[in-house]
Order: C-alpha cells, then structure tokens, then sequence
C-alpha cells in the first residue's frame, strides 16, 4: 500500500477510540482494496484466475477411486512388545460424499457399524483432514491434520491427544497418535496408528493396523464355443 493511501486511511477512516468486529470488516475490505488497486498493471495482470476450491481436485479423484467394498483385517497391539490381536474378514463399504471419503466398518455377520472415518483434502490449506469414530472404545471423536500433501503413496496424520479410556474405570491415560496411510496399489491399503503415552517416557509403537484389500468382483467364465457339426 503507498504511503498516501495509509495516510488517508489514519486522517479519515480510522477512528481515535476502539470499534467493533463490523467496523474493523469494512477497514479490511478497505485495505485490500486499496492494496489491490496500487498494484502496477503488469502485476494486476499477471495475477490468476478465480479458482473453484469447493470443485473436485487431483486428491478428491484419487480418493473417489477407492469406492467400493474392501476386506480388513484389523491388528491390534496393546502396548509395545505385545502379541497382536488379529480380527479377519471385516467388511469395509467406501463411498464419496461431496469431496470426502467415508469408510464404514461392519462384521460380515452383522451389519451393525463398527466404526467410520472420513478423509479429505483441504484446498484452501493444502493439507489432509480425518476425523474417525469407534463404536467399540469411549474415545469420541478423533480428529486429524497433516502437514502437507500426499508424498510417494503416504499420507501422514497427526491427531489431536485424547484419553484411552482404563478398563473398569471412569478416568483415562492420556496419549498422542499419528496415523500413516499407505496406498500400495489400486487393491491394497494400509492404515498404521502409532500411540505414545503421556507418561514420560516417549516410547512410541505401532497400536493398530487395518489392513485393506479390494474386493473384486469375479470374472465370468467364458462359454464353450459351440460348434455345429456336420450330418452324418
């Protein structure tokens, strides 16, 4: 902004005692405006076209291909060093709702959902959002953010600490959890949580696996070729 814009504005606009939220709205407008319009033309010109950041970008693609049905096989490890607790053949339903995927997780015998997350990109910050829900656990909603885009197939996750909640009792152990997601092909993918407990020691493990493989539907057998033989 030049220097005589600034001056008007503190001459003209701005008041000597403090305003309210609305004011302090028309001053901004203001000030972009001005901004805007001190720019030189080359400048101006050169700026880019309005972008529709609510359309469906490269990420918002390659998630509506994983829609579908998946088979999951779900690895827990309660603490580091402990034998894993493995559960087979869960059914996993993935469907696009606007630009978010949302994963629901059911038992082949039981509908009844187990669990669901959903996975987005935001485009305005450039960066992964996951919020997850556990019908099995009193852990609430989980929410999450990553860093930055997709890199080689990953995407990192950070979540915000909550409280795993001690069996038997009201009170919890708090924790930190990061999640990896590993996309290793169209047919296979992979969700790592690692947990760190808030109890001083730092140690970080891997706390739970799902394990994802698409489920495809089976080629159909190709009919004998049929062939008319001659009279005898």
């Amino acid at each position: 902004m030049t220097s005589s814009a600034t001056h008007y504005l503190h001459e003209n606009l701005l008041p000597a005692k403090p305003f309210g939220a609305r004011t302090v709205r028309v001053i901004a407008a203001l000030l972009w405006a001005l901004a805007a319009a001190s720019l030189p033309a080359s400048q101006a010109a050169a700026r880019p076209a309005p972008v529709d950041l609510n359309a469906s970008g490269p990420e918002a693609l390659t998630l509506s291909a994983q829609a579908g049905t998946w088979t999951i096989t779900e690895t827990v490890w309660a603490q580091p060093g402990a034998q894993p607790l493995v559960i087979k053949n869960l059914i996993a339903e993935r469907r696009m709702i606007g630009n978010l995927l949302e994963e629901s997780l059911a038992s082949p015998s039981d509908p009844t959902v187990l669990r669901r997350d959903f996975l987005t990109f935001n485009r305005v910050e450039g960066r992964w959002e996951y919020m997850s829900f556990d019908t099995r656990a009193a852990v609430g909603m989980m929410t999450a953010q990553s860093h930055g885009p997709e890199m080689d197939g990953k995407i990192e996750l950070v979540f915000q600490p909550f409280a795993l909640p001690a069996s038997g009792t009201t009170t919890g152990q708090m924790l930190r959890m990061r999640q990896q997601i590993i996309r290793d092909g169209e047919d296979h993918v992979v969700k790592d949580q690692y947990f760190t407990l808030a109890d001083g020691r730092g140690e970080e493990w891997l706390a739970h696996r799902y394990d994802a493989t698409r489920r495809r539907s089976p080629a159909p057998n190709p009919q004998p070729h049929q062939t008319k033989g001659k009279p005898q």
